[in-house]
């Protein structure tokens, strides 16, 4: 039996969570990780890992039933032009991420951590469909932290097949993440 990602997220403390759905159009996709970064600054840490993932992305059929789906949700990576980034207090410097990667089932020793695009999918009994984005942050340069708000580009989709697909995506927590980005590798997240 081959641990998989999904099998491993208890180990993680859910952090956020929010409903995204693709289209045709990019666009900048906004989460609220206040809670838990000003935790986790208030106990001195001076980074955190952040994780991504979809879990049952759906989109409906011609009869307008749900259908699980394996395509992935695309985000342009700290490499690309529109760079994610945590807005904390409202306001400043945005804070981009200091590694990024995504892991993949499909090519679990590979090292994404360069690539232009951050992605994740799921597909039901798939493991090889799965995709998970991390996502590292410096946080050693900021005070208190009272709000924090996460930002993602999302690329638009590829084809009109892959717009309109509902991803529930979650943030959650990674504290045993030192390295992300150069050294990432799906085969080590299990």
């Amino acid at each position: 039996y081959t641990l998989s990602l999904h099998d491993a997220l208890p180990i993680f403390g859910e952090v956020a969570s929010k409903t995204i759905v693709s289209s045709m159009t990019a666009g900048w996709e906004t989460i609220d990780v206040s809670t838990y970064l000003k935790t986790q600054k208030a106990k001195g840490a001076t980074s955190v890992t952040l994780v991504i993932a979809s879990f049952k992305n759906t989109k409906p059929d011609a009869n307008g039933n749900l259908v699980i789906n394996g395509y992935t949700l695309s985000f342009d990576s700290e490499e690309a032009t529109n760079k994610p980034y945590l807005l904390i207090n409202g306001g400043g410097t945005p804070l981009t991420p200091t590694d990024d990667s995504t892991i993949a089932g499909a090519t679990p020793t590979t090292n994404l951590g360069g690539a232009l695009t951050l992605g994740t999918s799921w597909s039901w009994g798939d493991p090889l469909a799965e995709r998970h984005i991390y996502l590292k942050f410096d946080l050693s340069g900021v005070g208190s932290i009272n709000t924090a708000v996460l930002n993602l580009y999302r690329i638009a989709a590829a084809t009109s097949a892959a717009s309109g697909v509902t991803y529930p995506v979650t943030v959650f927590a990674c504290s045993n993440y030192t390295t992300v980005g150069g050294s990432t590798q799906w085969s080590e997240s299990t």
